[in-house]
Order: C-alpha cells, then sequence, then structure tokens
C-alpha cells in the first residue's frame, strides 16, 4: 500500500505546549504536506518559564525532515489567543487558498476537525464531522473562541 501523503497546506497554530506540539507535529509528518504554515504567540512576561517553554515548541517545528515548504510568523510579543489567532489565520490565508488547521482551535473545539471550506479535502481528512469554516470569515472563527484565556 503506498504512503499517504497530504497535497493541501497545513497551518499549525502553536504557543507554549512542547509536549502537546511534539504529538500533532508527528501526525503531521506522517502526512509529509507541502507546506507548512505555523503561527505562534509570544510569551507573557510574567509568566516564568514560558519563554522557555515557547522557545521549544519552536525547536519542534524546525525538526521538519521531509520535503516541505515552512513559513513562520511567530510573535514577538504576546497577543493573546484571541487576537493571535486571529491575526495569525489572516497571515495564513494570505499566504495559501486552502489549509487544514490544526491545534489552536482544538482547545475551544475538542475532537472537531477544522478545514477550510476552500481545502476540498474534507473526507480525506475529517471523515463524517468537522467544522468547515470560510478562510475570508475570521470573526466567525474570532467568535468560536471566547473561552480562551
Amino acid at each position: 500500500m503506498a504512503q499517504f501523503r497530504l497535497t493541501t497546506s497545513v497551518a499549525l497554530i502553536v504557543f507554549n505546549r512542547p509536549e502537546t506540539t511534539e504529538r500533532v507535529f508527528a501526525e503531521i509528518a506522517k502526512a509529509k504536506p507541502p507546506k507548512l504554515l505555523v503561527v505562534g504567540d509570544g510569551a507573557r512576561l510574567d509568566r516564568p518559564g514560558e519563554a522557555e517553554r515557547v522557545a521549544a515548541v519552536h525547536r519542534v517545528v524546525a525538526g521538519v525532515d521531509w520535503d516541505c515548504e515552512v513559513s513562520t510568523s511567530y510573535s514577538e510579543t504576546n497577543l493573546g489567543c484571541k487576537v493571535r489567532v486571529s491575526t495569525g489565520l489572516d497571515w495564513v490565508f494570505e499566504q495559501v487558498a486552502e489549509a487544514v488547521i490544526l491545534e489552536g482551535l482544538a482547545h475551544v473545539l475538542p475532537g472537531v476537525p477544522v478545514v477550510s471550506e476552500e481545502a476540498g479535502v474534507t473526507a480525506e481528512l475529517a471523515g463524517d464531522a468537522y467544522l468547515l469554516v470560510d478562510p475570508l470569515d475570521v470573526g466567525f472563527v474570532l467568535s468560536r473562541l471566547n473561552s480562551c484565556p
């Protein structure tokens, strides 16, 4: 059986959880997407050790070992979940017309895959249940982030 290779870009939203990022990254590596777009927020200055955890996440992402174009948008300062996800999704969809979005929204909608309505990969990746987002309607995505700290 041929090894599965994803043809759609993947957007990975990260912050300060290197262990979670390692698990998600290991799954991304299995699919070997041609393009990986990584959005990350900056550390909060009042949280001891957070800068080190954010740096550890960045090191995980730097471990791409397949043929892949990697683009990153790391914030130098902490913008907060709502603002960083919003600005990050804006950046992602300035780069590509379609992407599978991972990690950030998983905390708001656990167990529900989130894909762009333009991605055309819903059956391939998500199965029967998924959240389809309009990449041009960041307001919709933001409305789902009210539970973010």
